[in-house]
């Protein structure tokens, strides 16, 4: 019949069990001797207890102690030594060392003072495992160490060194703090300053840290371009003022293009040195002027040449005292410039002008300007010299008031007639008056009357004056004449009373047809006298009539 088994006092080690077949078994995890009594139960619940059971149960499990890295914090790709203290073995034991990423280390050792060197990888915090077999017997401990990457070191300058920039920046990133080496040896102070200044050209390392204690390095090289740079001076140094002068700068050394500039010193008014190196212009000054000339080549390298003086001569001619000799004048009347021109050799050529009419022009050779001219129009006129002498003009100018001219008019009454024997010349066109004869007398008074009475006929001339003085003339023609009349009586002088009488009276002079009237006396009855100078009637009375008859012709003259 079936019985049942039970512990029924002691305890059994961890990781053993009795059935209630009887069967104790299991994978007893602690050492130590282990007293237990065992009870069998039959299938009618009648038991039995068995005598004392001393299980022994010996441990040969490795001991791991102390398992850990010597440095727990590392640099990616350091090597770290893993240390620990191996127990519980004899002779020889197995090991086997792993983070769980890389390929584990694994081997044999058999000193209890456990050593092994790894290099690692990856980063940040890698759990490490030691596994310990020995005696069919294996243990494991595990430790904690921190993989820190490097840091990416970065090194850069702004250089090269030049003649602008003769101490160039290192600049480096990447870490926290800087070392900086020339040829093996730290410049500046390493710390925290990513930055430093040198004046060498070559190469340059810095080694840089990270908060970890990480480090890289990296390197940059300083260049140079420092150069040399010549200028060259133009072999012309004289110039004329008032003509046009060019003349190139050069240089030598450095990097083209090259930039110049005026150094030291001024140059004539008119004149320009071009950044090409190019001095032009008309330059307006005369005399010497030394400069020092500047190149700078495009890397900011200059040199500067050797003192240029440039002498400006003044072939300008001078003209002094130009005026006219009469600055009034009036149109129409001659006048005269004069100036003193010097600064000319030889003959000279000069234009005179008002800008109105055609200039007049010419050369001389008298240092003593003199030149007449003929006034127009009116008003203040700007006359303006030019002199022309060795390729060069000076002007001068001066002005001049023309006066107008009166615009006279003169006009007569006439003509001159029996009725009309005195006629009146009136002008007009200023405000004084002469009056004078063909033959220059002068007629009246001369002043402000503009009228006077004239008696014979011929040419009369005018001379008008305005409030300028300036003077103009005309003339008018008188014409008539006062005739002489003459009557001439009929040779007959008698005649009968009652008896039919007719005689003719005759004139000659003046102009015809003529009127004939009796002047004095009385005829006798029966005559009468018809304009036409009969006389004619019959008479009636005897006796002697003294008459006397007179003639008018057709303008009014009698005789």
């Amino acid at each position: 019949m079936p019985r049942s088994f039970s512990v029924a006092s002691g305890n059994l080690p961890d990781g053993l069990s009795l059935s209630t077949t009887g069967v104790l078994s299991g994978t007893p995890t602690e050492s130590g001797s282990f007293t237990i009594t065992v009870r069998a139960t039959d299938a009618n619940g009648c038991s039995g207890v068995g005598a004392s059971y001393v299980l022994t149960i010996t441990d040969n499990t490795p001991i791991i102690s102390d398992f850990g890295a010597v440095n727990m914090s590392v640099c990616v790709g350091s090597i770290a030594t893993f240390t620990a203290t191996i127990g519980n073995v004899s002779g020889l034991y197995n090991y086997t060392l792993t983070n769980g990423i890389g390929t584990p280390t694994s081997g044999v050792k058999n000193s209890a003072a456990f050593s092994q060197n790894l290099t690692l990888a990856g980063s940040g915090t890698q759990s490490f495992t030691l596994t310990i077999n020995a005696n069919s017997q294996s243990t494991s401990a595990t430790t904690d160490v921190t993989v820190s990457p490097f840091p990416v070191a970065s090194l850069t300058n702004n250089g090269p060194l030049s003649c602008t920039m003769t101490t160039v920046t290192l600049t480096a990133s990447g870490g926290t703090s800087y070392t900086f080496i020339k040829s093996g040896e730290v410049i500046g102070t390493p710390g925290s300053t990513n930055t430093i200044d040198v004046a060498i050209l070559g190469n340059y390392t810095v080694r840089v840290a990270n908060a970890t204690g990480c480090v890289s390095t990296t390197t940059t090289t300083v260049g140079n371009i420092v150069a040399t740079v010549n200028v060259n001076n133009p072999s012309t140094t004289n110039g004329v003022q008032n003509v046009a002068f060019s003349q190139n700068f050069t240089a030598s050394g450095g990097t083209a293009p090259r930039s110049f500039s005026v150094v030291s010193g001024s140059l004539p008014t008119g004149l320009n040195l071009s950044t090409t190196g190019v001095l032009s212009g008309t330059p307006t000054q005369s005399g010497s002027f030394p400069i020092t000339v500047r190149a700078t080549d495009i890397n900011g390298c200059s040199g500067v040449g050797a003192s240029y003086v440039l002498t400006i001569v003044n072939n300008t001619p001078i003209i002094d005292n130009f005026a006219a000799v009469s600055n009034v004048v009036c149109s129409g009347s001659p006048f005269t410039f004069t100036a003193t021109v010097s600064n000319v050799t030889g003959t000279y050529s000069y234009t005179l002008t008002n800008g109105i009419n055609t200039p007049t022009t010419g050369t001389k050779t008298s240092a003593t300007f003199n030149q007449n001219l003929t006034s127009v129009g009116s008003g203040s006129q700007s006359f303006t010299l030019i002199i022309s002498d060795n390729s060069q003009s000076a002007f001068v100018t001066t002005d001049v008031t023309v006066n107008s001219l009166p615009t006279p008019s003169l006009t007569n009454s006439g003509p001159i007639s029996c009725t009309l024997p005195a006629v009146t010349l009136i002008a007009l066109g200023g405000n004084s008056y002469t009056f004078t004869t063909s033959g220059g007398i002068v007629v009246g008074t001369p002043g402000t009357a503009n009228t006077v009475d004239v008696t014979t006929s011929g040419t009369y001339t005018v001379r008008v004056a305005n409030a300028t003085g300036c003077v103009s003339t005309t003339t008018t023609i008188v014409t008539g004449t006062i005739p002489t009349i003459t009557v001439t009586n009929p040779a007959t002088k008698s005649g009968i009373a009652n008896v039919a009488f007719s005689q003719n009276f005759t004139a000659s002079g003046g102009t015809a047809p003529r009127s004939f009237s009796v002047v004095s006396g009385r005829l006798p009855d029966g005559l009468s006298l018809a304009s036409t100078g009969n006389l004619s009637g019959i008479p009636t009375e005897g006796g002697s009539f003294t008459i006397t008859v007179g003639a008018t012709d057709a303008n009014g003259c009698s005789g």
